[in-house]
């Protein structure tokens, strides 16, 4: 959180998507896309993704007044209407 806060000198977005996925299933996709572009964090290990995933589960938690999840383990067009929706919900409630 502290590196969060420093990065974002104290402005907190007023709503965050949080696509999540099991990291087995990420990892699996990363490797099935050829053409993606390698980077540092796909040489960590497993236990490393899960507790990535752990601590973003409990920013869900603890923010949920402005973090939406969207259940990214489902097929990529429902995803998409997913999030589409979680953003038309908080346009609503903005006006």
């Amino acid at each position: 959180m502290a590196i969060n806060e420093f990065a974002i000198e104290g402005h907190m977005p007023e709503l965050t998507l949080y696509f999540d996925v099991n990291p087995k299933t990420g990892l699996a996709r990363i490797d099935l896309d050829q053409g993606r572009e390698f980077n540092r964090l796909d040489e960590e290990s497993l236990a490393f993704h899960y507790k990535v995933r752990e601590g973003y589960l409990l920013l869900l938690g603890r923010y949920p007044e402005r973090m939406q999840l969207i259940n990214a383990e489902n097929e990529l067009d429902e995803v998409v209407s997913d999030a589409y929706e979680a953003l038309q919900r908080f346009l609503a409630e903005k006006k």
